[in-house]
């Protein structure tokens, strides 16, 4: 959680700023070369798609069943964001709205809020979240 309060802090998706710990990187980034990290709390799997500098962020994420992960709303300040999910199911609370996300569903968040990814399921949830700087307003 201190991570994401961090990149919320300059404004960055935590994708973005363990992005810019890693080495500088092409536009081409080969799935070897894609910086992983695991949360050791709820075992969530997070893979960096693309490289850094490029003008949309993919992150592959894999949640294991039962677990659950929160983001304040700093967390999604500067960015606009899609969840794709992949496989699997996927609640996603955003503030108080309860969004149930089945294989192939897509959500764009909304204005920032608190938001919580749940798998309920006995299986893993695979989602794609795509994240651009937020436009202006």
């Amino acid at each position: 959680l201190d991570d994401i309060r961090l990149a919320g802090a300059f404004g960055l998706s935590l994708s973005r700023l363990m992005a810019l710990a890693e080495p500088a990187q092409g536009p081409m980034l080969r799935m070897r070369d894609q910086p992983v990290w695991q949360d050791p709390g709820t075992g969530l799997l997070r893979r960096q798609v693309t490289a850094a500098g490029s003008p949309v962020e993919l992150v592959a994420v894999e949640l294991p069943p039962g677990a659950r992960i929160a983001y304040p709303p700093s967390a999604y300040r500067a960015t606009a964001q899609v969840i794709w999910v992949m496989a699997g199911q996927l609640d996603f609370a955003e503030g108080a709205v309860l969004h149930r996300l089945q294989a192939g569903d897509s959500l764009a968040l909304g204005a920032p809020a608190h938001c919580e990814f749940r798998n309920a399921s006995t299986l893993p949830c695979r989602y794609l979240v795509a994240v651009a700087p937020r436009p202006a307003s």
